[in-house]
């Protein structure tokens, strides 16, 4: 049995490190920007085309990796960024959109009725049947 480790454990050993060959090197770089616009996209919109940009490699990698669920996800996550990116109007646009202020009136509703009551109706007990 002590044979058979030694065995193992020199196989181990033995066996050479994975190369990083163009494939992996690919997965890192847009996993790396993927994750770096995805968190610089609040901050700035101009991040978000280029977030879909780094999602569609990152399906891309997962589709020749063959990682085929990765890359169903990263396909969705880049249709859904490209999405908000479209809609995505300008700071200058948003300014000067009208606002409505709904802090008082939400306030009003919260104090005489549920958000049961306003989702459901009123509601009774069995009592009132």
């Amino acid at each position: 049995m002590f044979a058979f480790q030694q065995l193992q454990i020199n196989a181990i050993a033995e066996a050479a490190p994975p190369q990083l060959d163009r494939l992996m090197l690919f997965g890192f770089l847009t996993a790396v920007v993927t994750l770096f616009c995805y968190w610089e996209q609040n901050r700035r919109r101009s991040f978000l085309l280029p977030l879909a940009i780094a999602t569609v490699g990152m399906a891309a990698y997962g589709f020749m990796q063959g990682a085929w669920p990765l890359g169903l996800v990263a396909i969705v996550w880049a249709a859904g960024t490209f999405r908000r990116w479209r809609a995505a109007k300008t700071p200058a646009a948003q300014a000067m959109k009208p606002t409505r202020d709904l802090t008082n009136a939400s306030l009003a509703l919260t104090k005489t009725e549920s958000r049961l009551s306003r989702l459901f109706g009123p509601m009774r007990s069995n009592h009132d049947m």
